[in-house]
């Protein structure tokens, strides 16, 4: 079965939202994971946070290809979808800092989100749009 199949077979929007809500989730929750209790090194949480924000890119942007898929994706959409992933992390890191829930804002948070969703881009730009076009190819 081919991937666009798969992609177009799930409702438009329906992974974006979903990811939104895992974000805002994860990040207003005052432990979402009872980190408490997991050994993790120094930094753990940065590199969760771009982990997270990569994932989050990449939904978009797929979201967005299912909507004009594939020819019509251009460079500017994933631009797009990179700066509404990092002004959606600027809302979280606010957010913490705002509703006073233990959380605080932080600029290495943001830096990191910010890798991330650069991370989705050039994954998306340089491995998968090549990938896919070799498949659909065949």
């Amino acid at each position: 079965m081919k991937i666009n199949v798969i992609i177009n077979r799930i409702p438009k929007g329906l992974m974006s939202i979903l990811i939104v809500m895992i974000v805002a989730y994860i990040s207003l929750d005052k432990n979402p994971f009872d980190t408490n209790k997991i050994s993790l090194f120094e930094g753990a949480d940065k590199v969760i946070h771009c982990i997270v924000y990569c994932v989050m890119t990449l939904i978009f942007m797929v979201d967005w290809a299912k909507i004009r898929y594939p020819q019509n994706i251009t460079i500017l959409s994933m631009w797009v979808c990179v700066a509404i992933s990092f002004v959606y992390s600027l809302l979280m890191e606010y957010m913490q800092d705002a509703m006073q829930l233990g959380r605080t804002a932080s600029v290495y948070d943001v830096i990191a989100n910010l890798i991330g969703a650069l991370l989705g881009f050039l994954f998306m730009k340089f491995i998968f749009f090549k990938w896919l076009y070799d498949i659909n190819k065949r």
